[in-house]
């Protein structure tokens, strides 16, 4: 570290944003809270080599869509069990409403060594704490393998981060994670005893609005062109109106 101090990001508020959209409210586009878990108590359980990789590049990839970044390890280091689920079931009562679920998981260890596939839990997926205005993406369906690579990380997350990176300034965040899927299904795949297997990412959404991570000049745009379009349609409406009220002045006239 340099000790120089990095200016916060600040969104521009000149920009403007739809009626389809979420709105922006204050200065900063939003928090990222990353929870990576490497290694368990649990002896059966493997380090989870490659996770670290998946961080970097969540963070980078947010850093570049504006995001100001504020990294913490091993917060909770200095906490005993108990303390830990203490502070978790706090959260969870005053915000996502026990979204944390899920408890068992298995690691295959792959011929080659650097690959791993985590096996998603068949009690992953229940739907009894999802709120309004909640997006919940999965890397695959409950049940299913999703791979990761030791050196380069999960498919999953390594994808993700491409198409946010590439589009996110752009797309909205349902359409983002629709191209990821789209990628992942088609691009990966892993071969073993004469069987392909693919990965299937899967999301639940309570989205009533389009979400974008930003604002972006180029969707600045466009609510200007349809600004002046509304503005424009509502005044010939109004020259209609004249008009007609001219022609019915002119026939009493007439008569």
């Amino acid at each position: 570290k340099s000790g120089k101090h990095v200016p916060e990001f600040v969104e521009r508020k000149d920009l403007l944003v739809s009626s389809f959209e979420y709105s922006r409210n204050g200065n900063n586009p939003g928090l990222v809270l990353i929870f990576n878990q490497e290694s368990f108590e649990d002896i059966n359980m493997s380090y989870r080599f490659g996770s670290r990789r998946d961080v970097n590049e969540i963070i980078i990839c947010m850093s570049r869509l504006g995001f100001n970044i504020s990294e913490e390890r091993n917060i909770f280091t200095d906490l005993k069990r108990k303390d830990i689920l203490q502070v978790v079931d706090d959260i969870t009562k005053e915000d996502l409403s026990d979204a944390c679920k899920g408890s068992n998981s298995s690691t295959i260890v792959s011929e080659q060594g650097n690959q791993q596939i985590d096996l998603v839990p068949n009690n992953t997926f229940e739907t009894n704490f999802i709120g309004p205005d909640m997006l919940i993406v999965y890397s695959t369906t409950e049940g299913n393998y999703s791979f990761r690579d030791a050196k380069t990380g999960t498919w999953f997350i390594q994808e993700l981060c491409k198409n946010f990176s590439t589009y996110g300034r752009r797309d909205d965040v349902i359409s983002l994670v629709t191209r990821t899927t789209k990628c992942l299904c088609r691009n990966y795949y892993h071969h073993d005893d004469d069987k392909i297997h693919k990965q299937m990412p899967i999301f639940i959404s309570t989205l009533n609005k389009k979400f974008y991570l930003n604002r972006s000049k180029e969707r600045n745009i466009l609510v200007k062109v349809l600004k002046d379009q509304k503005d424009m349609c509502n005044k010939i409406k109004e020259l209609e109106v004249k008009v007609e009220e001219l022609m019915q002045e002119k026939e009493k006239k007439s008569k």
